[in-house]
């Protein structure tokens, strides 16, 4: 085998230890709590809250921490989603490497998801890691990586425009929830376009390059509009949450004096 590819192996196994290490000693220790979640049902499990920061008594801070903690909700799912989806894709690469000696994808590819293997599972074993490592620089890591995987050492100029849907899909659609501003969506995801560019001014497209640079001003504007459109849901829903919670508490106040 080549040198990289040892590399390779060496580090995605490497990785792969780490985090069976971590949740093996995680089960353990709380396997008397962990017994009595699987007992109580998935309905219970699904309804454990995960808290990332503490309330404050403001109505519009209020509203943005309800946002804030939705966010690290749904980041909390979708790192256990991601963990499922790129543990296969390493384990699958190991494979094929074993096998034949040269992965189902590129060199550079393969190192881009390890790395984003290895961020995720870290970020999701890491007690407290979600409010840690912050949702906003998670999500540049996770755009800069799929720059890797699409660069110029990782795919061809024909391959570009494919491999750049599938980042999008796996990666750079699913997190749009995770940024708490837009000025981040529109930095993670304009370095896209710039990337666009600067391979069609340094390699042969078969167009010239311009179904290429189309595509990813497209995805932009697909991915910001998205972001804009659910956060604004996120927002209105914090509101009426919080509007059920006076209006209950009235109610229970108005009670309490009959």
């Amino acid at each position: 085998m080549e040198p990289g590819t040892i590399a390779y192996l060496a580090a995605s196994f490497l990785t792969e230890g780490i985090l069976l290490y971590s949740v093996s000693r995680a089960v353990w220790k709380h396997r008397d709590a962990l017994c009595q979640v699987i007992a109580a049902g998935w309905s219970q499990f699904k309804s454990f809250p995960y808290r990332c920061a503490t309330p404050v008594s403001d109505a519009d801070k209020k509203v943005m921490e309800g946002v804030y903690q939705f966010r690290c909700w749904v980041a909390d799912r979708m790192a256990t989603y991601l963990l499922a989806v790129l543990g296969t894709a390493v384990m699958t690469n190991q494979l094929i490497l074993l096998q034949r000696g040269t992965g189902w994808v590129s060199e550079g590819q393969s190192w881009a998801v390890l790395a984003m293997f290895a961020g995720t599972a870290m970020m999701k074993v890491v007690p407290g890691g979600i409010a840690s490592v912050g949702l906003n620089a998670f999500y540049l890591y996770s755009c800069l990586l799929c720059i890797v995987y699409v660069s110029k050492y990782s795919v061809p100029t024909q391959s570009f425009a494919m491999f750049s849907l599938t980042a999008t899909a796996f990666i750079r659609m699913p997190l749009v929830l995770f940024p708490t501003r837009i000025s981040v969506v529109l930095l993670a995801n304009a370095l896209s376009i710039v990337h666009a560019f600067l391979r069609v001014l340094t390699d042969d497209f078969v167009d010239g390059g311009m179904f290429a640079v189309r595509q990813e001003f497209l995805l932009f504007l697909n991915i910001v509009g998205f972001s804009m459109i659910m956060d604004r849901i996120l927002q209105q829903k914090a509101e009426l949450e919080l509007e059920r919670g006076k209006v209950a508490s009235q109610l229970s106040a108005a009670s309490s004096l009959l």
